[in-house]
Order: structure tokens, then sequence, then C-alpha cells
């Protein structure tokens, strides 16, 4: 009787059986599907007289949908399939909070919370003051320190954070000294 050969196999699809050089008749594989495709029909194949059974059966690329978009910001993607990636970025004035990349998961989701972009702080002015290690830039989550100009004395705490725009814990003062 005559064997078969490695089944033609549908784009994403892996035989998940044994793999042989060649089958006899009656042997039977299951094929399954690579990470990020879905399975419709039936796995199975039958080695008949030197020939595949050929019942229907593919592998679907999975999609995740479009990336959500974001306040005050922008995204960038070329594909939803499985293992793409979305750019994400903000407008001037804001920051992410996050990783700007996400990648389409085999669970048809993206991976991540999605970032987002927020308010950056204006710098920080005390009166007779000065910010230890100044930045060009302040994002959320930041925070600086205060020193008090020569001949200016220190009260209160020297910090503050920069949180969604606004700064957090201003309680400090610089008084000339007596």
């Amino acid at each position: 009787m005559p064997a078969c050969t490695q089944p033609v196999l549908p784009f994403g699809a892996y035989v998940m059986s044994i793999i042989k050089s060649m089958y006899k008749t009656g042997d039977r594989i299951q094929i399954g599907c690579k990470t990020g495709f879905k399975q419709s029909g039936n796995p199975y194949r039958i080695c008949m007289s030197g020939r595949w059974t050929a019942f229907q059966f593919q592998c679907k690329g999975i999609s995740c949908g479009v990336p959500p978009s974001i306040n005050n910001g922008f995204k960038q993607f070329n594909s939803t399939g499985y293992n793409a990636t979305v750019r994400y970025w903000c407008k001037n004035g804001f920051t992410l909070n996050d990783d700007k990349t996400k990648r389409c998961t085999a669970k048809k989701r993206w991976e991540k919370p999605t970032p987002k972009c927020l308010p950056d702080c204006k710098n920080p002015v005390i009166l007779n003051a000065f910010v230890d290690n100044p930045k060009s830039k302040y994002a959320s989550g930041d925070r600086v320190t205060f020193k008090c100009k020569k001949g200016y004395q220190s009260q209160g705490v020297p910090s503050a954070l920069c949180f969604m725009g606004r700064w957090k814990s201003i309680s400090f003062i610089c008084i000339k000294k007596i």
C-alpha cells in the first residue's frame, strides 16, 4: 500500500502528533495552530492510500483590535495581529507615565495597562531659593529639593513632588538671617 509523506499544512499550522518521514495507511495525525493563530475546523488527517484526507481546517491570525487612544497623546501602529506593537508619545507639556510600547498578545489583548500622558509641572519658584540639580522639564512623579540663597535660612520641608501638573508639599520658605 502506498504511504503518505509529510502533509501540506495551512499557513500558521504545525503537526502536533509524532512527526515521521513516511506514514502508512490508517495513520492519523493531529494539526494545531501556532501561537497567535486560532484554529477552526477538523484538526485530524488520516493517511488513506498515499493521500491525506482533506477535512476543512485553517489557522486564522488573531487580532487585538485597534489599540486604545490616549488623551493628550498619539499612537502609531501598523498591525493589530499577534506580536504587533503600538508606540505612544505625548504632546508637548505632557509625559508618559509608563512604557511607550505595548504588544498584541496571544490572548487577543494589548499587554500592560495603556499609558497616560500626565501634565508636566512648571519650574517651581520659591522666593530667595533655588532648586538643587534643576532640570529643563519636570514630569509627574519628579521630586525637587530646594536650597536657600546665601544670607537666608530654610524653614519647612525643602522638597516638593510634581503630581499631575502641580507641585505638592511646598511648605518651604527662605527667611533672611538675622
